[in-house]
């Protein structure tokens, strides 16, 4: 029965390094999350577009008078928000909130309206009503938006287009040991 040799203590070193090296990189891969379910995915996004609406409000309660907004911007979230939440909302609705001035929301939705992120519907019973909502492209931009942006501050959230099977191993770079075989 024939023994081989034990490693030297160089190859022994560089087995050392060489495992802290794949540690490292393994170490430095995002974790793997499983894909939210449809509820998930929903809380998910309402809870971040709710939290963007308040950070606008705080910084608008700190810095009054400050302008650090973009009003569309503004009134995008608070028709994603509240469409997520469940409810209709008409331009009274909207002015009524003092979210912005009368005139600055009508302009955003005409904005909105034709780039086609937000459609106005006359309600039938009333002509007065025009009832407000986002586009179905309008909510999954806004949709992707929230997911996407929120990997920038947590790296476990995948979007849409996030495959778990696509994904690949990354390549661990290998030395031969002779101490190994």
């Amino acid at each position: 029965m024939s023994q081989t040799a034990p490693p030297t203590p160089g190859e022994v070193r560089a087995l050392a390094h060489q495992l802290l090296t794949w540690a490292e990189q393994l170490s430095a891969l995002p974790p793997r999350v499983a894909p939210l379910s449809d509820d998930d995915r929903h809380e998910f996004v309402l809870a971040r577009a709710e939290a963007l609406r308040r950070e606008a409000q705080l910084r608008a309660r700190l810095f009054p008078g400050a302008n650090f907004g973009n009003a569309v911007w503004d009134v995008a979230l608070e028709l994603f928000v509240r469409d997520m939440a469940g409810f209709r909302v008409s331009l009274e609705d909207l002015a009524a909130d003092d979210l912005l001035p009368q005139e600055e929301i009508i302009r955003c939705v005409n904005e909105m309206i034709d780039l086609g992120i937000v459609e106005q519907l006359t309600d039938r019973y009333d002509a007065r009503i025009s009832w407000i909502s986002l586009t179905s492209s309008g909510k999954q931009s806004m949709t992707r938006f929230l997911l996407e942006s929120s990997r920038n501050s947590n790296p476990q959230v995948e979007s849409e287009e996030d495959d778990p099977s696509a994904r690949s191993e990354p390549e661990i770079k290998t030395m031969p040991f002779s101490c190994l075989a």
